[in-house]
């Protein structure tokens, strides 16, 4: 399946991936933004005891992000990379690629968040100049108002270098390099994370989300209303991902 996808067993891009050494089980988290990160990070946290706060949902987004929170695989030599890759258990969780998409958009371009405002500026004003035409200044100037049609045509034309919250899964995460134990899902995710968590500890537990997914209510809407060039691009970029994690492209 990798060949069919055309994606590299090579190990040298993981670059989201926590590390834990215990007596109970050593393990070996591998990311994918937009899959409930900031929550696995908060539940990291207390786990590895990290904090001193033991409601996970206390623990800010900021400090689940911070910079040196965890160990990841560049902290470490080549030969105990691999053997991490032999004797841990690996896990990490994916959702449908274009309700991952559209998550990223709502979440850095279209809410008022404080880490929404890198992005605006970043990317939204980018964005307004190369994909509308006759913008005013004042979008041009705040890039707060782009459409999801006008970030999906971005996306689809400058996939050489992707963000990370919106670069296909199977380059985050890398299967092909990492022999997964488990391949948690979004749509299941707290029976998921709470059976990878019944290894690793007696007392922690996933978060309950408080409430159902927005992103997937609207997401059929969504993309019926995207020209149907633009949705057979992105699919062709999210290729590997429906391949490899069993969804289907057709909502």
């Amino acid at each position: 399946m990798c060949m069919l996808v055309f994606l590299t067993r090579k190990m040298c891009c993981v670059p989201n991936t926590v590390i834990r050494e215990a007596a109970r089980m050593n393990f070996f988290c591998g990311f994918c933004i937009q899959v409930a990160c900031t929550n696995w990070k908060r539940v990291l946290m207390v786990l590895m005891q990290k904090t001193n706060v033991t409601k996970v949902l206390d623990i800010t987004a900021s400090l689940a992000h911070s910079q040196n929170m965890f160990m990841k695989l560049i902290n470490y030599t080549t030969p105990e990379v691999e053997h991490m890759l032999k004797t841990y258990t690996k896990f990490t969780f994916v959702r449908h690629p274009l309700e991952r998409l559209l998550s990223a958009y709502r979440n850095k371009l279209q809410q008022n968040y404080e880490s929404s405002r890198y992005f605006k500026q970043r990317y939204g004003r980018l964005i307004v100049r190369l994909y509308r035409p006759n913008a005013s200044p004042e979008a041009l100037e705040k890039g707060d108002d782009v459409s999801f049609q006008e970030f999906a045509s971005y996306v689809s034309d400058t996939q050489l270098r992707p963000n990370e919250h919106w670069q296909p899964a199977a380059e985050l995460c890398r299967p092909c390099a990492v022999n997964y134990d488990v391949i948690g899902k979004y749509e299941s995710l707290k029976q998921d994370a709470d059976f990878v968590l019944s290894h690793v500890s007696r007392d922690v537990r996933f978060p309950e989300l408080p409430k159902p997914s927005m992103t997937n209510a609207s997401l059929k809407s969504t993309l019926d209303a995207l020209p149907e060039l633009l949705l057979e691009r992105l699919q062709q970029i999210y290729e590997a991902d429906f391949r490899l994690f069993d969804y289907q492209p057709a909502l």
